[in-house]
């Protein structure tokens, strides 16, 4: 994971890089680091006095927006956390209904982690997201519990189309593909709309800081999310690339 995170910062900075350094009426306003929990657009631009958003994406395997959902074990249902509710009602539901299937499973970890030592911290865990013992989430690694909850959703572009732009995003540089439009195409550029096949994948991950247990200073905690991340399942290709001088200058010429 943090290779790729290495790799998408390399391509987001060669990007930067290219956008800087072109002769074109495209003046770049703002760039961002790749990963580490940002929330804006990877690049900000202006292209004949209009303010635009683009999204770089190493290649077209990178995880291509999502968010989490929340999991309440007294009812056995699933709800969106607030990154996900910018979702359409198609991709809301869809994601529900799959999640479903895997009721019993967030169940059946939830109920091994309040045995597993600490006991009373585990315990407090009433749904997700929650809180484990770096020990402990291991151990249920190992016994196969963590993947019994994943989840692979088929869908369609509208997914990746409905999270971006909800954070004013229209645009997104792929690696090796080239540039694209997600949903509408507000500069009018050459270049085609992202669709195709996708699929969401839902996981249970940890992530952030440790946690101070207290009672237990010989060990910490971690804090784990389900996931939802939407992932391209097709090859797409533009005409355009933000890699290629004589790309950024057909596009942003006018």
């Amino acid at each position: 994971m943090k290779k790729d995170l290495c790799k998408g910062i390399k391509y987001e900075q060669l990007i930067f890089d290219r956008l800087k350094e072109t002769k074109s009426n495209l003046i770049l306003t703002q760039v961002a680091s790749a990963g580490y929990g940002k929330h804006g657009p990877d690049l900000s631009a202006m292209y004949n006095h209009q303010d635009f958003n683009i999204e770089v994406k190493k290649d077209v395997k990178a995880q291509m927006g999502g968010g989490s959902l929340t999991y309440d074990l007294e009812t056995n249902t699933f709800s969106l956390a607030d990154s996900l509710k910018p979702l359409s009602d198609k991709n809301k539901d869809l994601l529900l209904e799959s999640a479903s299937q895997k009721a019993e499973a967030c169940s059946t970890y939830l109920r091994e982690l309040s045995a597993i030592y600490p006991i009373e911290y585990h315990k407090l865990n009433k749904g997700f997201p929650l809180q484990c013992e770096y020990n402990a989430r291991d151990k249920l690694k190992k016994l196969g519990f963590l993947k019994a909850i994943n989840l692979n959703i088929p869908c369609d572009e509208s997914f990746i189309v409905d999270i971006y732009n909800s954070k004013g995003v229209y645009y997104m540089q792929i690696g090796k593909a080239g540039l694209f439009y997600l949903g509408s195409n507000p500069l009018d550029l050459d270049i085609p709309p992202l669709e195709g096949s996708c699929q969401v994948e839902m996981r249970l991950g940890y992530a952030g800081g440790k946690i101070t247990i207290e009672g237990h200073p010989e060990t910490t905690g971690r804090k784990g999310d389900l996931r939802c991340q939407a992932r391209l399942k097709c090859k797409v290709e533009s005409p355009h690339t933000l890699e290629k001088e004589e790309s950024l200058i057909k596009l942003f010429s006018k």
